[in-house]
């Protein structure tokens, strides 16, 4: 069972071109620069906007194919919606606000008004249900935003920049706590929705996504895991995109942990002990031919297992102990004189490590 968007979206004489699939419980990101079309897919999911050509299916739903002449109300489709923006109802408290839906289906006032409570508390918000949107936090309002979408119990759920509208520290709280209110979140007939991200951002792409559709100027220009995609960039802004590698492990104080005796000190950070994940950009490990002099933190030795070339940029492909991706020019690995095979030394100061809790 599963979402099924294969469709030709024109508006404004900008053409979208798309075609995926997003399984019940699966996380989809859609990443692109500013423009690329990813909130355009939304909203033709959501059917806030007509598709052109192709077909965009539930299961063995169809919810917009022009050829067929069907199309699918916004109201009658099964989906869940948070936008950047929120859109709360100025007038409404948090509890009405997530009420809002359910009423406007009928649901009687009380049922209403019991379910938008529980899904309330469910964010751990319900002590904020009789206050008014203009009193919230950035991060109170996201939550009743989100309690508003997942209360009707949708088969897909949709999030444009979720955590984009939201500071710092509220951000990463609700990036660690966002994958757990999705995967918890059930539709009517008690099976998880499948989900569609937006974002920009490749560690909120990691902290929700199980898969990436990048989209640049209306087309899919590369899908896979952010593993995939830091590996083997296949354009500028992919390469841009992907300035981050990602290590799951165990942190402990100022020591992640990637597997038994294969450690990383990292600097200063805000998460707490346990499950991590370390992020380093490529252009902050440095690559020697000999073991380096001096006592780096953070210094191994390891083997070139390939080196890949995107525009002005030179991606040189780590083996383990860490997978990673350093970023060189082509002067620095001409003065390296390696190559595919060669065993290099790599080094990264502790301070160019970040670390947030992992899920």
């Amino acid at each position: 069972m599963s979402l099924n968007v294969e469709a030709v979206i024109e508006i404004a004489g900008f053409v979208v071109e798309i075609a995926f699939e997003v399984e019940r419980g699966e996380t989809v990101a859609l990443v692109g620069p500013n423009g690329a079309g990813k909130s355009t897919v939304l909203r033709a999911i959501a059917g806030l906007l007509p598709i052109t050509s192709g077909h965009v299916v539930f299961d063995d739903q169809t919810w917009d194919d022009p050829i067929d002449d069907v199309f699918l109300a916004a109201r009658d489709r099964q989906v869940g919606a948070l936008f950047q923006s929120y859109l709360l109802f100025d007038h409404l408290s948090a509890l009405d606000n997530v009420a809002f839906g359910l009423r406007a289906r009928r649901v009687d006032r009380q049922r209403a008004s019991a379910a938008s409570k529980s899904a309330l508390e469910r964010l751990g918000v319900g002590a904020i249900a009789n206050q008014m949107p203009a009193g919230l936090s950035g991060g109170q309002a996201q939550r009743v935003a989100l309690a508003r979408a997942l209360v009707l119990e949708p088969v897909v759920v949709l999030l444009d920049e979720p955590l984009a509208a939201l500071d710092a520290t509220t951000r990463g709280a609700v990036r660690h706590d966002l994958p757990r209110w999705l995967n918890e979140s059930r539709a009517a007939d008690g099976r998880p929705p499948a989900r569609v991200v937006v974002t920009h951002d490749p560690v909120d792409a990691h902290a929700l996504a199980d898969r990436v559709i990048v989209l640049e100027a209306g087309r899919v220009t590369q899908t896979g895991t952010l593993g995939d995609l830091a590996a083997r960039p296949r354009s500028t802004f992919v390469a841009d995109l992907m300035g981050t590698n990602v290590l799951h492990g165990v942190l402990r104080g100022s020591v992640f942990e990637v597997a038994e005796g294969i450690e990383l000190i990292v600097g200063a950070h805000a998460a707490g002990d346990g499950a991590a994940v370390a992020a380093i950009r490529p252009a902050a490990i440095s690559l020697h031919r000999s073991q380096p002099e001096g006592s780096p933190r953070n210094v191994w030795k390891t083997r070139v297992v390939g080196v890949d070339r995107s525009n002005d940029r030179v991606r040189v492909r780590l083996d383990a102990p860490f997978s990673l991706v350093v970023e060189v020019t082509e002067a620095g690995l001409a003065a390296l004189a390696v190559t595919v095979d060669d065993h290099v030394w790599a080094s990264v100061k502790a301070s160019e490590i970040s670390v947030v809790t992992d899920g």
